[in-house]
């Protein structure tokens, strides 16, 4: 007994020792002994105690070192992202010097073009932008200009052209107009800039404005439309090929003062929404010349009107012959084919005479879908029209994909002779 007192004494100590107690050993009784499996305990010294526990100083210590290391983290992730706002503030510095150098080299280009014809010092730049004088007989220079091959950061998209002469500016034959209008975003180039200095009227047989952006500031300069009496008559736009809208509402200051032929004053409008506003047209002067035949979408004031479009025209002079239209496509007195959405609203008394014929015609649209026609207070349109077409023909449109609200609350439409000949659909609304 005495033996196994002894052997327990030892084991107790030593696992007093190594600070765990891995078994228990329990004496039940002098003659018996029963050990028995038990969990880990640590148990910690004094010592180990004392080692673990920090004075106040040395907390303080550590609370300061943990706010250096955040404040480090925090300069550091400054800096990082004024490094990032360095480098793209240093790529934008260099695409404006960039771009800023194309468009200087357009100018040299272009100076350099001109001094072939004898043309020095009339493209000036101020503040205000770049400016080139046009004189007395110069169409030839804008012929030039329109010849230019454009970039989005290379071109005179927003130049001023100033007129320094009072009279008549005869364009060439071979003008190609202002502006560029192609398939990709890069391509489309509309006219932005300005018309300044002397009111002039501009002949041509040719369109001005291949693209126009509607804001452009056209100083009410006015176009005689002239073909020749023996030339075949030309199956494009006066103004423009494209006029487009931004958003805001503008008013196209160029107004036709006299054309003798039945082309259309815009080919197609597109862009944002926004009210264009159209000058007075005069067509007072066409006579009995031969119908304005097209491949596309006719119509006198604009060949197509795109989603979402507003157009407003006021007053259109026309001759006491009818209005002779032929169209591949759709055709209507007024607008060829006018998309989801758009408005076409006339603001003066109107008398359409018209003979039309294309795939539809209309007496006023060839073809609309939920678009609406408007016709201002006090106002109204009267229709006399002849329509044929191979699909539809109606007095108001030839096709109209919505049968109800076409017409505006105030539209006061007067059909007073209509002859639609649809091949497919007739009506005297629409077909």
């Amino acid at each position: 007994m005495l033996r196994l007192n002894r052997w327990i004494a030892a084991a107790l100590a030593a696992c007093l020792l190594i600070n765990t107690l891995p078994v228990s050993a329990v004496a039940e009784s002098e003659g018996s002994t029963s050990i028995e499996e038990s969990t880990s305990e640590v148990i910690e010294t004094p010592s180990e105690v004392s080692q673990v526990t920090q004075t106040p100083q040395e907390a303080e210590q550590k609370t300061t070192n943990q706010e250096t290391e955040i404040q480090e983290t925090q300069n550091q992730e400054t800096q990082n992202t004024q490094s990032a706002q360095n480098t793209q503030k240093t790529l934008g510095e260099n695409g404006i010097q960039l771009a800023a150098e194309r468009s200087e080299d357009f100018v040299v280009s272009f100076e350099n073009e001109l001094s072939k014809l004898g043309y020095n010092n009339i493209i000036t730049q101020d503040a205000n932008g770049i400016t080139l004088t046009i004189g007395e007989g110069q169409g030839e220079i804008l012929e030039l200009l329109s010849k230019q091959p454009q970039t989005q950061d290379s071109n005179y998209q927003d130049w001023s052209i100033k007129f320094n002469f009072t009279g008549e500016l005869t364009l060439p034959s071979t003008f190609e107009g202002l502006g560029d209008w192609g398939d990709s975003l890069d391509q489309q180039i509309p006219f932005k800039g300005k018309f300044t200095g002397q009111t002039v009227t501009i002949k041509t047989s040719t369109t001005i404005f291949k693209a126009l952006d509607a804001s452009a500031e056209l100083n009410g300069n006015k176009i005689v439309w002239e073909i020749g009496v023996n030339d075949a008559t030309p199956t494009v736009p006066i103004l423009t090929d494209v006029l487009v809208a931004d958003g805001s509402e503008h008013t196209v200051n160029m107004p036709l003062a006299s054309a003798n032929r039945f082309n259309p004053y815009i080919g197609m409008l597109t862009g944002d929404t926004g009210e264009v506003t159209l000058p007075t047209l005069n067509y007072a002067n066409v006579g009995t010349n031969p119908a304005v035949e097209y491949p596309g979408n006719q119509g006198l004031i604009c060949c197509s009107m795109a989603v979402n479009t507003s157009l407003k025209v006021g007053a259109v002079t026309l001759p006491s012959v009818s209005l002779n239209l032929m169209s591949a496509q759709n055709v209507g007195s007024l607008v060829g084919s006018m998309g989801e959405g758009s408005k076409l609203t006339i603001t003066e008394d109107l008398t359409l005479n018209s003979a039309l014929n294309g795939a539809n015609a209309g007496g006023l649209v060839g073809f609309m879908t939920n678009a609406t026609i408007d016709v201002a207070e006090d106002k109204s349109v009267t229709v006399i029209a002849a329509l044929t077409a191979t699909g539809a023909a109606g007095g108001i449109a030839g096709e109209a994909t919505t049968a109800t609200g076409i017409l505006g609350a105030n539209a006061n439409v007067i059909l007073q002779s209509i002859k639609a000949n649809g091949m497919q659909n007739s009506g005297v609304l629409y077909g």
